[in-house]
């Protein structure tokens, strides 16, 4: 995850839920803890408590689902504060919007999740000292204006590109400390004109991360359908699997991304593959409530009664009350009934097809 993601995925969950009763940590070894002991717990309200709200913008809510609803499903093998480095970047200009946290960092607490019995994977979250405590910063979003405006800075970063590849072409495969090639960082920057750069090199466009994500992966979980062609049009793999066993059909499926996921399926994704827990893109559908995902991936031969490593059915996912965060059931329930009524109609031949 590059730190531009970190912060804002930090800061986004901030604006999900209000500040809890919790004393705020008054240390970062106390801030530690009670992560440890959360994710432990499962426990994404507590998690969520941890991060410093102020300010924070509705536009940033639907970034951080993915991965506040994730860290507690994984092995953690250790946790660890570390010092700051000393040329760490918290303020970030991505077209014409300046992102920075709202809690000074002063250190990084560096968590190694269980990959495979061999391997961990590293993630390391900002953490910041307040007032009343220390925090997980929350993302501030700044729109620059004058001189700085979208557009001009959105050619100025074109052009300053365009220069360091000429000069350095080597450099338009290199990964960051994630993995990320700059064809994956741009999109997961959404910068589209990048991408276009970056595309008439001879990039590897399937390359993936250090999850296993591919450019593909990461703009079909952000919707961004313009970039979807662009891929696909260089013939990106549209079955392309992740360490998760995520295929690009399963990031839409979870973040609800609609257009997203018929561009793919148009492009002959593949609507039953399994990730490695046996889940398909139905399953995550179903299970969000995202009813028109769920019709979608219905009409294009979803297999209804398939069943994941625990015998749950995508219906069995969509009447499931307990495997979504507690603040996400109040807004998830009304399409998680719509899609089993879809799903049952399906069973009986009735839904459309």
């Amino acid at each position: 995850m590059n730190p531009l993601k970190q912060i804002i995925c930090a800061g986004m969950v901030a604006a999900l839920m209000p500040a809890f009763a919790a004393e705020t940590p008054n240390s970062a070894e106390q801030l530690l803890d009670r992560l440890q002991s959360a994710i432990k717990a499962k426990d994404t309200n507590a998690l969520v408590a941890l991060v410093n709200c102020q300010g924070i913008s509705d536009r940033m809510k639907s970034l951080i689902l993915p991965m506040m609803a994730d860290m507690p499903n994984h092995e953690i093998a250790s946790m660890k504060l570390l010092p700051l480095p000393e040329k760490y970047q918290s303020t970030y200009e991505v077209n014409g919007i300046r992102y920075r946290p709202n809690v000074p960092p002063v250190g990084l607490i560096d968590v190694q999740f269980v990959k495979s019995e061999n391997a961990v994977q590293s993630m390391q979250v900002p953490y910041g000292k307040s007032r009343d405590g220390f925090w997980i910063p929350g993302t501030l979003e700044e729109k620059i204006t004058g001189a700085g405006s979208t557009e001009a800075l959105a050619r100025a970063k074109l052009e300053k590109a365009k220069a360091a590849f000429q000069a350095q072409p080597e450099s338009v495969s290199q990964k960051d400390e994630y993995g990320r090639t700059p064809l994956n960082q741009a999109v997961c920057k959404g910068d589209k004109d990048i991408v276009e750069l970056l595309l008439t090199y001879n990039v590897d466009i399937n390359a993936g991360d250090n999850s296993g994500r591919t450019a593909l992966h990461w703009a079909a979980d952000t919707g961004q359908v313009e970039v979807m062609k662009l891929l696909l049009a260089k013939k990106a793999s549209v079955d392309a699997k992740s360490n998760a066993g995520w295929t690009p059909l399963h990031e839409a499926a979870y973040m609800g991304k609609t257009e997203a996921a018929a561009l793919l399926l148009a492009n002959q994704a593949e609507v039953n593959a399994k990730a490695n827990n046996g889940q398909t893109s139905l399953h995550l559908a179903a299970l969000h409530g995202y009813t028109e995902m769920v019709a979608l991936l219905i009409a294009n031969k979803a297999e209804i009664n398939v069943q994941d490593d625990k015998k749950q059915t995508p219906l069995g996912a969509a009447l499931d009350t307990n495997s979504l965060p507690k603040y996400l059931l109040p807004t998830a329930l009304p399409g998680k009934k719509s899609a089993a009524d879809l799903l049952r109609q399906a069973e009986t031949g009735s839904a459309p097809k």
